[in-house]
């Protein structure tokens, strides 16, 4: 009896220490499992990010209309307002603001005593842009000497347009499409932010297949190839030739991007492309549709890129004397004029022909290279990659000059890429946002979360601003920001 009793109490005193066992493996073991393994994430605001593709970005342009014209122009402002700010259902909003005043007698002067448009621009341009902000539109009366068929377009925000006092609608157009495709850029900007935000699947432009996408530094290399240099002693004084033709343009870009320029000179390296002989003339030639299979090969030798910036490389190559003188040729089978090409977001090629040693000639013959021809190739070539060159045949535009880029360049430049960062920063976001979603295991850490807040604030202030003349350098900075806190938050390394 007593053994049974003592089986019984032993029985549920084993009873009681499982289920003991069990209470403390549920009341507190598996919350203390469950604390100990969680993957903390901080809860991040994804419905504000997605909701940052349906923003508008909107900016607003001053137009100042100077009237030198004795007849009264005062519909012109109004219809041209009108033209000007249709704005679509696209992303991208403008607003436009239109202005008008008569010629001051001062202003008159200076336009009297010009010769030409140019010299006119020079004068009258330079003062109006250092008095007020905006684009200035001069309208000359339709039988002054000056006039150009069509509108003309100096190295300021100044625009000379002759007035047809009958056709006001027509002329508010032709100024209207000036603003729109040439100094605001408002339709590149628009297939920019389309593509960019993939919106719409459209056929890339020249202008975006061409240009390299805006990074903060950029490196250039200039490269001199000498083939035969135990024939032609070809040599060029580069750090001369970037101090006059392209420091201008840096000095001008300096406080947006940060430009390293580097050259050397390369000796006995081959073009891998053999050219093709015309025997009719006893040219030699290479066709044009061909040059861009020898990118790949030509960098082999161009030595190794160290660097992470975007790299654009200039080459001057200096035919063999059985090779001289060599031309590129067109698919039409005509000689390109600068005898050089462009290969996008790489940079460009130009072939320099020069004269075969006689027979009684020292060899080497030393040939110095001329820069002015060089460099004038080249900066063209740059300015093209880089997005500053804007051309359209229904304008007349003023020679660049020394200045390397003009002032209504520079600010459609900034406006392109300020909506280029913006575009960015929010597609950056949007891929970490949806990153974070789909992987339940990674950890979120406030330092995160806090960092996203500010991101959202700066899109939402950024999106909303008017990015005026005035302020485009710095709205321009806000974006660089933008871009690169989204991209390179401060607390990003993840643990898990």
């Amino acid at each position: 009896m007593n053994k049974n009793k003592r089986l019984e109490k032993e029985k549920a005193t084993q009873a009681y220490a499982a289920l003991g066992i069990g209470l403390i493996c549920v009341f507190f073991g598996i919350p203390l499992w469950w604390k100990t393994t969680e993957v903390y994430r901080v809860p991040l605001p994804y419905d504000e990010i997605e909701a940052l593709t349906d923003t508008k970005v909107k900016y607003t342009v001053k137009i100042n209309i100077i009237n030198f014209d004795q007849d009264d122009q005062v519909e012109l402002p109004k219809h041209l307002s009108k033209q000007l700010n249709i704005n679509s259902a696209g992303a991208i909003l403008s607003e436009y603001i239109v202005s008008m005043q008569q010629a001051t007698e001062a202003q008159k002067t200076v336009l009297e005593s010009a010769q030409t448009l140019r010299d006119a621009d020079s004068k009258l341009g330079e003062d109006l842009f250092t008095q007020s902000s905006g684009y200035h539109v001069i309208l000359l009366p339709d039988d002054h000497p000056l006039k150009e068929n069509t509108p003309y377009l100096g190295q300021f925000n100044v625009i000379f347009v002759c007035s047809i006092p009958k056709d006001v609608v027509g002329s508010s157009a032709k100024i209207a499409r000036l603003f729109h495709n040439v100094l605001s850029r408002h339709h590149p900007l628009e297939r920019l932010y389309e593509a960019s935000a993939g919106l719409k699947q459209l056929k890339p432009d020249k202008e975006s297949m061409r240009s390299l996408r805006f990074h903060t530094h950029y490196d250039i290399t200039f490269t001199l190839f000498s083939r035969q240099p135990d024939i032609i002693d070809a040599r060029w004084d580069m750090e001369e030739g970037v101090r006059l033709y392209l420091q201008p343009l840096l000095d001008k870009l300096k406080d947006y991007v940060d430009i390293k320029v580097k050259s050397q000179t390369l000796f006995y390296p081959g073009f891998y492309i053999r050219p093709q002989k015309d025997y009719d003339t006893g040219e030699n030639f290479l066709d044009l549709q061909n040059l861009p299979h020898m990118i790949n090969p030509l960098e082999t030798k161009l030595g190794f890129q160290a660097s992470n910036n975007p790299n654009l490389n200039f080459i001057v190559y200096v035919p063999t004397r059985d090779q001289s003188p060599m031309y590129i040729r067109n698919n039409k089978g005509e000689r390109e004029r600068s005898n050089s090409f462009l290969s996008p977001r790489w940079g460009g090629i130009h072939i320099y022909n020069t004269p075969s040693p006689g027979p009684n000639d020292t060899l080497p013959m030393r040939v110095n290279i001329d820069l002015h021809q060089v460099m004038q190739i080249f900066l063209t070539q740059i300015r093209m990659l880089l997005n500053l060159q804007v051309r359209s045949s229904n304008v007349t535009f003023s020679p660049i000059g020394s200045a390397g880029v003009t002032e209504w360049e520079l600010a459609g430049w900034l406006r392109s890429r300020a909506v280029e960062n913006i575009v960015s920063s929010t597609s950056t976001l949007q891929s970490l946002a949806k990153l974070l979603g789909e992987i339940s295991n990674i950890v979120i850490k406030d330092a995160i979360g806090e960092e996203r807040k500010p991101s959202l604030t700066s899109h939402s202030w950024n999106y909303s601003i008017f990015l005026k003349i005035k302020s485009l350098p710095f709205t321009f900075h806000c974006s660089c920001q933008l871009a690169y806190q989204s991209l390179f938050p401060h607390s990003m390394p993840l643990d898990g």
